[in-house]
C-alpha cells in the first residue's frame, strides 16, 4: 500500500491536473477489459490531448477538496476512471460519449467544466458541438461577409462605370469620322 508521502504526491499530482484541465469527467469501468482501456486512452491521448486515470475515490476526493461539487459519495463510488481534458472539451466528450454507447461497462456518471456540472445529457450535447476549429471557421466566416459584401458592391460601382465606357467607345469606334 502507499506511505503518507505517496499519497500526499499523489493528491498534488492530481491538483495539478485539475487545475490544467478544462474539463474533467468522472465514468465508472467496471467490467471493462484492460484492451478496451487502453484503446480509451490512446484515443483520447491522440485525438484530443486528454488523459484517462484511475485514482483511489478517497485521493481524488482530498484533491477536489470539500466545496467541491464533484466530492459527493454518489459520483466517487465504485472503480472510476477520470478523464481529464486540457484541448477540445467537445472532442473529448465525443470520444467518451461514443466509448459509453458502445461499451455498456464503461458508463458516464458526471463532468465539470470550470465551474459547471455536466451530467450525462449534458456530455451528450457537448459531444454533438463542431470542433474548435469549427467554430473559429464558421465565426470568422460569420466575420468576413459584410467585408465581403461591401467589396463587391464598390467592384460593382466601378465595373458598371468601365462597361460605360467601354461602349461609349464601341460606338465611338463604330460611327464612320467626320474630317
Amino acid at each position: 500500500m502507499f506511505n503518507k508521502k505517496q499519497k500526499s504526491d499523489n493528491v498534488e499530482q492530481i491538483r495539478t491536473k485539475l487545475q490544467k484541465s478544462n474539463l474533467l469527467i468522472i465514468a465508472e469501468y467496471q467490467g471493462m477489459t484492460v484492451e478496451n482501456l487502453n484503446l480509451l486512452r490512446n484515443r483520447l491521448r491522440k485525438e484530443s490531448k486528454s488523459e484517462y486515470t484511475v485514482y483511489k475515490n478517497t485521493l481524488f476526493k482530498l484533491a477536489l477538496g470539500k466545496d467541491s461539487p464533484l466530492a459527493k459519495d454518489e459520483y466517487l463510488t465504485g472503480p472510476n476512471g477520470i478523464v481529464f481534458s486540457y484541448g477540445d472539451q467537445a472532442r473529448t466528450a465525443k470520444i467518451v460519449t461514443e466509448i459509453s454507447e458502445k461499451n455498456d461497462k464503461f458508463k458516464l456518471k458526471i463532468g465539470l467544466m470550470g465551474d459547471r456540472i455536466l451530467t450525462r445529457k449534458d456530455l451528450e450535447a457537448l459531444s454533438k458541438l463542431p470542433s474548435r476549429e469549427v467554430m473559429l471557421a464558421t465565426l470568422l466566416c460569420t466575420m468576413k461577409a459584410p467585408i465581403s459584401g461591401m467589396v463587391n458592391v464598390c467592384a460593382g460601382v466601378i465595373r458598371g462605370f468601365v462597361n460605360c465606357v467601354n461602349e461609349v467607345k464601341k460606338q465611338k469606334e463604330s460611327q464612320p469620322q467626320q474630317a
